[in-house]
Formats: C-alpha cells, structure tokens, sequence
C-alpha cells in the first residue's frame, strides 16, 4: 500500500472499521441456508485484510456485492472508482472495476482469483482519496 502512510490514523481507523462491519455483514449471511454460499468471502476479506487493504480502502456492502473504494465517506458517488466483488453460487468471482468511463469485469474461479483482483486494487490505491 504505497499510499498508506500519508493517511491520517483516524481515516485508517475509519477504513478498517467499514472492513470489520463487512465482515460481520458476510458472517451473518452464512447462518442462513439459502445465503451459506456467501461465507466464502470471508476469506478473500481476510486475506485482504492481512495484505493491508483495511487501512487504504474503504469496504462496505450492496446487498452479495463486496465494495471497496478510495472514497473518504460511506456512499459513492457517480464519478467514483471502485472494485467490485461479487460471488456467485457456482463458486465463481466476478471482480469488476467500475470507473466513470467504463467497466474492466474479470470472472474468474475462487482459486484463480488473485492476480486479477490484486490488479484491480492496485489500480485502485493508485487513485487519491475522494
């Protein structure tokens, strides 16, 4: 995360406490049959966690989708970068980067995921906090 020490502590706080409320989200979601699938994600937050995403990306949630953001505040707006992650019953991935000239959507099987979803973060934390 090469942008990470010019954060402000209280805005890393702020970021990794949208990373633990994502986790209690998914969590949540694997107590319920129909909705069990979507506890594989909680690995993937996790391994995003432990490579330091929590302190430079803000996580939140729309309904099964992973957000994550460079945006200062919960909520984005149109012309916003983000990453999408959204997980399918069938076990697939589908990492999209959503910018406002178009979408890069990769859909990719859970063991293949890294590479695609490390690039798309990266171009992420590349952009300035907004």
């Amino acid at each position: 995360m090469n942008k990470n020490d010019q954060f402000p502590a209280q805005l890393r706080g702020a970021f990794a406490r949208s990373w633990d409320a994502l986790e209690t989200f998914y969590t949540s979601f694997a107590e319920i049959a129909q909705w069990e699938w979507l506890h594989a994600m909680l690995p993937i937050i996790h391994d995003l966690r432990e490579r330091g995403y929590d302190t430079s990306l803000r996580a939140g949630q729309s309904m099964w989708y992973c957000i994550l953001s460079r945006s200062l505040n919960h909520g984005l707006r149109p012309d916003q970068h983000y990453v999408s992650l959204e997980l399918r019953p069938s076990g697939q991935l589908v990492v999209s980067y959503y910018a406002p000239d178009g979408i890069d959507q990769h859909v990719v099987s859970m063991p293949e995921y890294h590479p695609v979803l490390e690039q798309a973060l990266q171009r992420l934390v590349q952009r300035s906090l907004d």
